[in-house]
């Protein structure tokens, strides 16, 4: 039994808003740190987003790499890991040090990790094993 099957859904609601509201937080105080206002982007298509939020995962890693020693992700479900699998092409896949990224999950479902609908399935299969 996982640590996330003892949560009651109270608790679980709880602690995304949590994230959510620390997230809006963060978001908001960087763009106040660099006086500008939180920018919205529109992909037309699911290349370019991906290509973008390679881009942007690549450089971060690199930055908190460089700064603290490691970089930390948070991943949630859905289509957000369906869109990191540009990480594991060229130029990405040989420019990040995988082995600094420590890799946390938000809203892992409750079910075995080779499970179809596993969060954890789907990240590593889709681009973490790569």
């Amino acid at each position: 039994m996982t640590s996330s099957q003892n949560l009651s859904p109270k608790l679980t609601i709880y602690l995304i808003t949590l994230i959510i509201i620390i997230f809006t937080w963060v978001s908001n105080s960087m763009a106040e740190a660099n006086s500008q206002k939180p920018k919205v982007n529109i992909f037309n298509t699911k290349q370019e987003l991906a290509i973008s939020l390679a881009d942007y995962t690549a450089n971060l890693s690199e930055k908190f790499i460089k700064e603290k020693g490691i970089f930390t992700v948070v991943l949630s479900g859905g289509y957000l890991i369906d869109f990191l699998w540009k990480l594991k092409e060229a130029p990405y896949v040989e420019s990040i040090d995988w082995s600094k990224w420590h890799v946390f999950w938000v809203d892992e479902r409750v079910v075995p990790r080779d499970h179809p609908d596993s969060n954890y399935n789907l990240a590593f299969n889709g681009f973490l094993s790569k």
